[in-house]
């Protein structure tokens, strides 16, 4: 069994909708499903090891710094 990364449900991995994402297979309760998650992965993804040893980096905020002449 899978986990769909939409809403969570069991799913049987011969289930025929399925995508892949990095490398990744992931499989989906309906085609519903499939298309939100086809429309945008990183939101369904929440810090999971995508392979590698690599997490989904948090977003970097760059701040510069004060201009010291000021």
């Amino acid at each position: 069994m899978a986990k769909d990364p939409v809403c969570g449900m069991q799913v049987s991995e011969s289930t025929q909708f399925k995508s892949e994402h990095v490398g990744q297979t992931f499989h989906f309760c309906s085609q519903g499903c499939k298309s939100n998650f086809d429309k945008g992965p990183m939101k369904y993804m929440g810090g999971r090891d995508m392979g590698m040893g690599h997490h989904w980096p948090t977003p970097f905020i760059f701040s510069p710094r004060p201009n010291e002449n000021s």
